[in-house]
């Protein structure tokens, strides 16, 4: 669950980037944390969890990005992440991933209304 609330949290952060055309560090960072912010206290809403993300959330989500820097071209900054979660990651079309997340999102909020 925690890793398909990050996955939504990113879908936004990055539908907002593209949005925004050219990336402007100072202030497009700020609003992305905004969102990203806002996002999740309606998620957490939505299906209960804490309002602030949880500490080891933050912990998985450093190690998900180790798991995902293993499918990239190596650059400095990459040597800060040593410690992945061993996550097998898949490439998927946009259009079986939007398809996939949704289903998987439609199944927990009908479990939620079913509780």
């Amino acid at each position: 669950m925690q890793q398909l609330l990050r996955q939504c949290r990113i879908c936004f952060r990055e539908n907002l980037k593209r949005s925004k055309g050219r990336f402007r560090e100072g202030k497009y960072m700020t609003t992305s944390k905004m969102i990203e912010k806002r996002n999740w206290l309606a998620i957490a809403q939505l299906f209960g969890p804490s309002r602030e993300t949880p500490p080891e959330f933050h912990g998985a989500d450093n190690r998900f990005i180790v798991d995902e820097l293993v499918n990239m071209d190596p650059m400095d900054w990459h040597g800060k992440h040593n410690n992945p979660l061993g996550a097998r990651i898949g490439c998927l079309s946009p259009e079986v991933s939007e398809r996939d997340f949704l289903r998987t999102f439609e199944d927990l909020a009908n479990r939620r209304a079913a509780a």
